[in-house]
């Protein structure tokens, strides 16, 4: 299993479950973005197969060989280059013919072959591009039982025998226990925030923009620092954020921000991040990149792609006297616990 929420939920509800992570390669460590999680990751790599709560183990794989060509390789770099290797690990374990395999990340591409499980699930997460990607998806949705997509536009983007098999379009969720907390009273910044990512998927020309606009409006941004851009003085960049400092930054704001590039790496993105805004109370302005988030028809939320029509919502929303609570409402039946167990029902009934 390739993802932490779904894989500490299946563990809760009794399940026998390993996350194993995305292998870390000497290329993850040229440069300096992102070191404070590299580090996290290199430990618990170290730690070798770790028990993070009852039914539930923890891998964090390294290899020598970056797993991008793994797609076209006659035998993958799961198998041949993971050290320690996979199966081996698994197989102290007693997981190497486990019931279920599900795959989230198309270049473990492979790990089909190494071990034998019952069943392979292959639950794709973004639309992905490149012949790297596109080989080695192509590969996992041959040898799939069933498909699990986080959106209807993910599902669309997959070869045909995607929708041929057993299929299942099961958007991500939020961690309710963990972003929701008691008020504290404290009063909230009349300004906005974004949390993620600053890679080639965010839009910082339309965020730029956008804050030159709103020069009365704070804007926070919370991940690896993008390179190579003058901000407006009225942007704060604060580096990345540990996720257990999350609810506590997102409780200071009352916006926030999507602000995605228009290219189809986002067209199919499952609005996990516009989840845990709504839980914490806040409006949400986006770029209506993320196409789902214009499906969900969620209460609080914008679509503004122009940068002028952006600046003045995010104004009007940044002094509002009201939180978002109709939308914080609708985030409560988003959780990840209803996310388990609707898939656990779709993994029982292949």
């Amino acid at each position: 299993m390739g993802s932490h929420h779904l894989s500490r939920e299946l563990a809760r509800q009794g399940h026998l479950v390993v996350h194993v992570s995305t292998p870390l390669s000497p290329l993850r460590f040229t440069g300096s973005t992102g070191s404070s999680n590299l580090t996290r990751r290199w430990r618990e790599h170290s730690m070798g197969p770790w028990q993070v709560e009852e039914n539930l183990v923890d891998i964090v794989p390294f290899t020598v060989v970056p797993v991008q060509g793994n797609g076209f390789l006659p035998r993958p770099v799961v198998e041949r280059a993971v050290f320690p290797g996979l199966r081996t690990t698994l197989s102290a374990l007693d997981m190497d013919d486990p019931d279920f395999l599900v795959i989230d990340e198309p270049l473990f591409a492979g790990l089909e072959d190494v071990l034998t499980p019952r069943r392979v699930v292959y639950r794709p997460t973004d639309q992905y591009e490149g012949r790297f990607h596109g080989a080695a998806q192509a590969r996992l949705v041959r040898r799939a039982d069933g498909v699990v997509a986080t959106s209807e536009q993910v599902l669309r983007a997959l070869p045909a025998r995607a929708r041929q098999v057993p299929h299942l379009t099961l958007p991500n969720g939020v961690d309710l226990a963990h972003v929701v907390r008691p008020a504290s009273g404290a009063a909230r910044i009349a300004g906005a925030v974004y949390v993620g990512a600053m890679d080639d998927r965010f839009d910082a020309a339309w965020l730029a923009e956008v804050a030159s606009l709103a020069p009365e409006v704070p804007f926070a941004l919370y991940g690896p620092r993008p390179p190579g851009r003058d901000w407006p003085a009225n942007v704060t960049l604060h580096g990345p954020l540990p996720y257990d400092d999350l609810p506590d930054v997102l409780a200071r704001y009352r916006v926030g921000l999507m602000p995605f590039r228009d290219v189809v790496q986002n067209h199919g993105r499952s609005p996990m991040k516009m989840y845990e805004y709504l839980a914490c109370g806040l409006f949400v302005v986006s770029t209506g990149a993320v196409r789902q988030v214009s499906a969900e028809g969620a209460p609080g939320v914008w679509d503004v792609p122009d940068a002028a029509a952006a600046a003045r919502r995010i104004s009007e929303l940044a002094t509002s006297a009201q939180l978002n609570q109709e939308g914080a409402d609708v985030a409560q039946g988003k959780g990840w616990v209803g996310i388990a167990d609707r898939l656990a029902a779709f993994l029982q009934s292949l």
